[in-house]
């Protein structure tokens, strides 16, 4: 026993020895770890700029998620489908004279002039000038293709464009058709343009202006608060430095694990920018109060290095878990995000070491050189005035008086203040389990913005701008008996697809077409006896193919992989600006009809040719999305179905990614603190706002998008910061002899400034996202910012009253050093 008393003896003799001061130590290494910074940056730069940025809409869903899968499988068919829809008013599309049907075959010309463009769908392909005629083949077709290729008033006409699928070098050329079409788009009376094309370019270009604004805005933002509470430029110049050093290393090391840019990306830098200065406020506050009252440069940033060290670092770990947490989204771009945003932390700490102590102590020989010339030139009356005023508003005298009147008042009604609590989290977690998603891609852009201008005219006008498709499985001959088969599962879609709209049930479907309404509108024409109805229903199909052959591929086409296998498409069309219940509930209702339709439509295949299955079972287990089993049963994919995927996808995942955030911290607050009643304390104040605010969306119905879905555990991990350097605080009052109810009062008294300061700066700097044209970005800015302001107030006023419920216990020597004031490591 002796032995180890000794050996334990000598090992804190040795840590405490003043040559093994690491903080010192670490401010007199400061030239050498400059350099390595340097290196650092110097190696991260290029790499940075080498990050690709995938643009694809499919990759934005996870490799394993069922309906990627699904419409994988379509696009190994019939090709990939970047198709865009132009549409234009003409009153006199269907006139007599022919007039507007030239109109129409000179636009479907123009467009077919684009480079990149693949194929254009017009309806002057089938007839020609013919098409206006009042014959009832021409009326025939006409119906055929209506809200496809016109509307029902006859006076707004649609052309579908089909671009060269997008290649490894073949971004550049696909962006500019895009431009080119939407200028022969704009041209047009009452032109409009859309489609997923469109849409993705739309969503990344606004994400590179954004981007740069965005940054510089919340740069400027904070380089004000930074300014006013420190009144040195210093810190303004070592925050750019770290937020450069984070998002460069960054997306750096992201670039080389083999990621890419997405959609999202505009708000990685105002994130980082956020948590930089935020994390820098703690230390400012304490380095600038330590010099006010005499202390050097040097003496000022080792003390208050040694104190904030560990809450530093937990502060730096919460940050990670909350955007780690979001790391099992099954959308990408998420995905992407919360990786890249997981490594910028982790670069934050080593920017902090690398740059901290040269930029201040190199910053600090130019400022007394600058304040003494200052001072000299000005009236040195005038310019102390304006510094003490600006002191008397951030040095703690006033606020400080503020924030103990606060945490008197409610110390007096603690029971009251917990009480409240509960309630307001009781109900908030009600209120949370009632909101609703929204599923709408089109709704991540603002309402005045030309997209979705043209996706609300579209649905007016034709009745829906959403496609998708079903895939059928066909034989190598289209036999009458198919096509009757076929034409009976789409009359059950047009009449028994059904959503509600404004309190009534309306049929969900705008249009439902293939090359089954072909043969039943020819069939129904006056045709001399002498012709077959055989002969007549292969005279149709032959028609379509001579004059629209792109068209025809598209809906009946061989597999390229199996030339003896064949696939019939049928093409549908529904309102885009759906909600995401009547979505989920039009996507279910299709696949349960197709599910239902589809034995008999086996049972029509000719009996000398193989059916596509080996099974019925095997044909209707293709619904569990299973690529060997999705080959042999139909496919109900699309655009649509993706687009409500990819909302529904993250939102469904957001209570997963929120547990996980807040496991990962109370195991990091558990191992940190070894007090459970802390740890209850720290995440029931921290929760409070986030479910607060989320209950209040599901209360007052605003739906939640990609943002809103994102903000739960990354405003948690932001969060929870101020109440690391409170509890910190607290715990080291206690150490040092306090009571409970006097460890509170210094706490308040010197994180509670800090922790209003670093609000500020997380306020101030997540409302810069608010600028964004993305929707879901400008909404995670805003609710951020409203659940820092909640944080603030709970930790301020909910926090101590819990933490005066625990009772007052000794810390161990091991646990106590990291929280002693003398100790040379902190």
């Amino acid at each position: 026993m002796k032995t180890l008393f000794r050996a334990s003896r000598d090992t804190h003799h040795f840590w405490h020895n003043p040559f093994f001061d690491l903080v010192a130590l670490w401010i007199r290494l400061r030239g050498l770890f400059f350099v390595i910074g340097m290196l650092l940056v110097a190696v991260a730069m290029p790499l940075s700029a080498r990050l690709p940025v995938d643009r694809s809409l499919l990759h934005m869903l996870a490799a394993n998620d069922p309906e990627r899968k699904i419409w994988s499988e379509f696009e190994q068919i019939f090709g990939t489908q970047d198709f865009v829809l132009i549409a234009y008013r003409d009153t006199q599309l269907f006139a007599a004279s022919g007039e507007g049907i030239a109109r129409l075959s000179e636009v479907a010309q123009r467009l077919r002039a684009v480079s990149g463009v693949k194929d254009v769908w017009s309806l002057d392909q089938l007839l020609g000038p013919a098409i206006v005629s009042r014959s009832s083949l021409a009326e025939s077709v006409r119906h055929l293709f209506e809200n496809y290729t016109h509307n029902a008033l006859g006076n707004v006409a649609a052309v579908i464009v089909l671009i060269d699928p997008l290649s490894d070098h073949g971004e550049a050329q696909r962006a500019t058709a895009i431009d080119q079409l939407t200028a022969i788009a704009s041209s047009l009376p009452e032109g409009v343009i859309v489609g997923p094309p469109v849409v993705v370019e739309t969503g990344f270009r606004m994400v590179e202006r954004d981007g740069s604004r965005i940054a510089w805005t919340a740069g400027i933002l904070l380089a004000g608060v930074i300014l006013i509470c420190s009144g040195q430029l210093r810190w303004v110049l070592i925050a750019a430095m770290l937020i450069t050093t984070s998002v460069t290393g960054a997306k750096a090391t992201f670039a080389i694990l083999g990621g890419s840019g997405n959609l999202i990306d505009s708000a990685l830098v105002a994130v980082i920018t956020v948590i930089a200065v935020a994390t820098l406020m703690h230390l400012v506050v304490r380095v600038e109060n330590a010099r006010w009252r005499g202390h050097s440069a040097e003496s000022a940033l080792h003390a208050s290095t040694r104190q904030l060290t560990l809450p530093v670092m937990l502060a730096l770990a919460t940050d990670a878990i909350g955007f780690g947490a979001l790391t099992v989204s099954g959308i990408t771009p998420v995905r992407s995000f919360a990786v890249v945003a997981v490594l910028a932390v982790g670069w934050l700490l080593i920017a902090m070491l690398c740059f901290l102590p040269a930029t201040f102590m190199g910053a600090e020989k130019i400022a007394v050189r600058v304040r003494r010339e200052t001072i000299r030139f000005f009236a040195s009356s005038v310019f102390l005035r304006a510094e003490t005023l600006r002191r008397s508003l951030t040095e703690a005298g006033p606020l400080q008086a503020v924030l103990q009147g606060v945490l008197k008042v409610s110390l007096r009604h603690r029971w009251r203040v917990v009480t409240t609590a509960i309630v307001l989290m009781a109900a908030s977690l009600w209120g949370w389990l009632r909101a609703k998603y929204e599923t709408d891609f089109t709704r991540s852009f603002r309402e005045d913005s030309s997209i979705v201008r043209a996706y609300e005219w579209l649905d007016q006008e034709l009745g829906g701008a959403g496609v998708w498709d079903i895939a059928l499985p066909a034989p190598g001959h289209l036999t009458p008996e198919y096509l009757a088969a076929v034409e009976n599962l789409q009359n059950r879609l047009r009449t028994e697809v059904k959503i509600e709209s404004q309190g009534r049930s309306v049929p969900g479907l705008a249009k439902v077409l293939s090359l089954a309404d072909l043969r039943a509108a020819l069939n129904s024409l006056p045709l001399p006896s002498a012709f077959s109805s055989r002969w007549t229903e292969d005279w149709a199909l032959q028609f379509v193919q001579m004059r629209m052959p792109g068209l025809y591929r598209a809906l009946y086409t061989a597999d390229p992989r199996e030339p003896t296998r064949w696939w019939f498409r049928i093409l549908l069309r529904s309102q885009e600006r759906e909600t995401g219940e009547s979505r989920v509930a039009l996507v279910r209702q299709v696949r349960q009809i197709v599910e239902e339709e589809w034995p008999r439509i086996i049972q029509s295949w000719p009996h000398k040719e193989p059916s596509p299955a080996e099974s019925r079972h095997e044909a209707q287990a293709s619904f569990t999305g299973d690529s060997m089993t999705s080959r042999i049963g139909p496919l109900v994919t699309g655009y649509y179905v993706i687009f409500g995927e990819l909302v529904r996808g993250l939102v469904v995942q957001q209570g997963l990614s929120f547990i996980i955030a807040i496991v990962g911290m109370a195991l990091l607050f558990a191992v940190a603190f070894r007090n459970l009643t802390w740890v209850f304390g720290v995440l029931f104040a921290n929760l409070l706002p986030v479910v607060v605010l989320m209950g209040t969306l599901g209360w007052i119905g605003v739906r939640i998008n990609m943002g809103s879905a994102m903000m739960a555990a990354v405003s948690l991990g932001l969060s929870v910061d101020a109440s690391i350097h409170y509890l910190t605080a607290f715990q080291r009052a206690l150490k040092a002899g306090r009571s409970i109810t006097r460890a509170l009062r210094e706490a308040q008294n010197t994180v509670g400034p800090a922790t209003v300061y670093a609000t500020l700066a997380l306020v101030v700097g997540f409302l810069s996202l608010t600028r964004s044209q993305f929707v879901p970005t400008a909404d995670f800015g805003i609710l951020v910012s409203w659940t820092m302001v909640g944080g603030l107030v709970s930790n301020l006023v909910l926090l101590p009253c819990l933490l005066s419920f625990s009772k007052r216990h000794n810390i161990s020597a091991l646990r106590a050093r990291w929280f002693s004031d003398n100790h040379p490591t902190k």
